[in-house]
């Protein structure tokens, strides 16, 4: 019980004190998130479309909250289901 008390403390309060490397962590997760649900929309030239929501979620600057949220919670996650595995 205390492993998941941890890991769920240090989802909440690691990213607050770094929010930077959770970032940073969770942009390659965020872009990969992106690319997979433009591969299932059904366009009609799906991996370039893709491939193009994966470079700008990983590599271009965020635009919108969104942007930086999402991959911050995408490493805090990561980074807790990761650091409850090596305890």
């Amino acid at each position: 019980m205390g492993k998941n008390w941890g890991m769920l403390k240090y989802f909440i309060f690691a990213p607050l004190a770094r929010p930077v490397n959770f970032f940073k962590y969770g942009g390659g997760f965020a872009g990969v998130w992106s690319a997979l649900n433009v591969l299932n929309s059904g366009s009609h030239q799906p991996f370039i479309e893709a491939y193009i929501a994966y470079v700008s979620m990983k590599y271009f600057p965020p635009t919108s909250l969104g942007d930086v949220a999402l991959p911050i919670l995408f490493g805090a996650s990561v980074a807790a289901v990761s650091w409850r595995a090596n305890v």
